[in-house]
């Protein structure tokens, strides 16, 4: 909380402390909606900049992950308007990794569950797999989920539990 405090009032050795801490994780999440890695690098210094640009107005009202995610979140919606992208269909494969790395599966196999996962969450709404890819994959907190998507808590966790049923459902058929 120090370096947060310590960001906000100019410090810019606190800001790239804060910035190392997050980077990987931010990269991550825009790799996992846009499939690109140069266009989640970009986007992931776009996020960096408009943070280090309004950090002076950062309430501390949530946490500096939530705000960090609410940027990242308006900056994806910015690079999909640019790109005309009009299905934002987005495949979160990681969300069954531990499934994945308890498996012996070999490299095909590894693929073929992939390509079925692929299948199942491409057959969710996109807000479904935006839950899904915040709460299991990013670790967001049900409480940070919902700040991000405009809803409470408990609805995050009831949204979270009917998409990850829905996912189970489409599997089993």
């Amino acid at each position: 909380m120090d370096d947060i405090k310590k960001a906000v009032e100019g410090d810019e050795n606190a800001f790239a402390v804060l910035y190392r801490k997050h980077r990987q994780e931010i990269f991550t999440f825009l790799v996992g909606r846009i499939r690109n890695r140069e266009d989640a690098l970009d986007l992931t210094s776009d996020v960096f900049l408009a943070a280090y640009s309004g950090i002076k107005n950062f309430k501390m009202e949530c946490s500096f992950r939530t705000w960090l995610y609410a940027i990242t979140k308006h900056k994806l919606n910015d690079y999909f308007s640019r790109k005309n992208i009009q299905n934002i269909q987005s495949d979160i494969l990681n969300i069954s990794e531990a499934e994945i790395n308890e498996a012996t599966l070999d490299q095909t196999s590894t693929l073929e569950c992939e390509v079925d996962l692929q299948s199942i969450l491409n057959q969710l709404l996109p807000q479904e797999q935006e839950i899904l890819l915040l709460h299991n994959v990013n670790g967001l907190s049900f409480s940070e989920c919902g700040q991000l998507l405009n809803i409470s808590t408990v609805y995050a966790r009831v949204f979270h539990h009917r998409a990850l049923m829905k996912a189970k459902d489409i599997a089993k058929k």
